[in-house]
This record gives C-alpha cells, structure tokens and sequence, in this order.
C-alpha cells in the first residue's frame, strides 16, 4: 500500500511540475519582458524535474508489476 501512496502522491508532484514547466514555456513563448537567462534557467530545471519524476513513477511500476 505504501508504494501505491507513494506514487499516487508522485504522480501528482510529476503533473504539477509539467504544468509549471508549461507556463514557463508559455511565457517564454508570448516574449513577455523579464529576465531571459532566469526563464531560461527556470524551464531547464522544470524539465529536469519533470524527468526524474518521471523516472521515479516509472521505476515504481516496474519494480510493482514484478511483484
């Protein structure tokens, strides 16, 4: 039970990330006046993010369906 918490509580860490990746991309997108290098270092680690979370559910779900 507690990998399936885990993970459903990963799941949701993984979509936030995605969504605050998008606005990031958004706002770089409409060429909105802000720091360009900040933006640009905020999208990076957003999508770093996103990966490792992704990774992690990822993992989970092998390592369960071997159960």
């Amino acid at each position: 039970k507690s990998d399936s918490d885990f993970l459903n509580k990963l799941k949701i860490v993984d979509e936030e990330a995605d969504e605050s990746l998008f606005w990031l991309e958004f706002i770089q997108e409409l060429e909105i006046d802000c720091n360009k290098t900040e933006l640009e270092k905020l999208i990076k680690e957003a999508d770093e993010l996103v990966s490792i979370f992704s990774a992690g559910i990822k993992t989970i779900k092998s390592r369960n369906n071997k159960k």
